[in-house]
This record gives structure tokens, sequence and C-alpha cells, in this order.
């Protein structure tokens, strides 16, 4: 059986993964590329949760103005 999966995704679920890890400063990186994705291409339905994940990535790597915004 195989699964289809799409760049996104894969980029999505290994950001989750560096914020699973601890690694804050990278998990911010990598989900801020997908929000500047997500916003290039007018995506506005079902952001919310890698938002709020970006901005607990900001704030567990001290951005707290990033956070904020």
């Amino acid at each position: 059986m195989t699964s289809t999966t799409s760049p996104f995704a894969l980029r999505l679920t290994w950001a989750r993964s560096l914020f699973d890890r601890g690694d804050h400063i990278a998990a911010a990186g990598a989900l801020a590329d997908l929000v500047a994705e997500t916003r290039d291409a007018d995506v506005l339905h079902d952001t919310t949760e890698l938002r709020v994940l970006l901005a607990r990535a900001y704030f567990g790597s001290a951005q707290l103005g990033r956070a904020e915004t």
C-alpha cells in the first residue's frame, strides 16, 4: 500500500517533529516558511493551527516579539 503525501505536508511533519524535540528555533524557521507559503498562495482557511504552533515555537525560543504578532 502506498501513501501520497504532499511536500507541504512532509515539511509540516518535519517542523512539528522539530518542535516536539524541543528545537524551537529550527521549528520556528520551518513553520515561518510554511506560514509565508500559505500567505503567498492566498490560503486563509485552516491555517490557525499552523499559526498557533508558530507562535508557540517563537515563545519557546524566546522570540517573544514575534510570538505576539
